[in-house]
This record gives structure tokens, C-alpha cells and sequence, in this order.
């Protein structure tokens, strides 16, 4: 549920370029990723989420920055166009 939920937030942004999602807990690796990751990030549980290569933090923090607007701040900074991909899909049909 928790991925879900990060996945449906940073869906909600309509990135261009698209993320790249990493199900670490379905690789066949999870075992040495996941304490990996923990250690690299310091966030203490997944899912996480990483924005111009720094983590965000808990699924609770990463809520908040989306509430308060940061989220798209910070995404933005790190090179994405939020509301992007849907600008670019009406580009298309044009």
C-alpha cells in the first residue's frame, strides 16, 4: 500500500521526463538491496524515494512536501517538468 500510494503521488505530477521505479522488493536481489539502500539513504523503510539523487525520507515526509507544494519544487530543481507528460501526450494528437 505504501508504494502505491508514493507511486500514485509522484504519478499525480505527470513527470516529463517519466521517472524510473525500481520494485527493490520484488527483485530477485531484494536481500542485499534493501539493507543496502537503508544504509546509503538513512531512511528506514521502503518505499523510498530519491529526487536529484537525495532521499526525501519516510512515506510521511515525502506527503507532506507534496502537500505543502515543495515536492514540486524540488522536483523541478532536480530537472523534471511537472505536468509535463500530459502536455506532451496533447502535443502528440496535435
Amino acid at each position: 500500500p505504501a508504494s502505491r500510494e508514493l507511486k500514485g503521488i509522484v504519478d499525480g505530477l505527470k513527470l516529463h521526463p517519466a521517472p524510473t521505479i525500481f520494485d527493490v522488493d520484488q527483485r530477485d536481489d531484494a536481500q542485499v538491496l534493501i539493507p543496502l539502500l537503508y544504509r546509503l539513504t538513512g531512511v528506514p523503510d521502503l518505499p523510498i524515494l530519491l529526487v536529484g539523487g537525495a532521499p526525501l525520507g519516510t512515506l510521511d515526509a515525502v506527503r507532506a512536501l507534496d502537500q505543502d507544494g515543495t515536492l514540486r519544487t524540488l522536483v523541478e530543481r532536480a530537472g523534471a517538468e511537472v505536468d509535463g507528460a500530459s502536455r506532451k501526450k496533447k502535443g502528440r494528437r496535435a
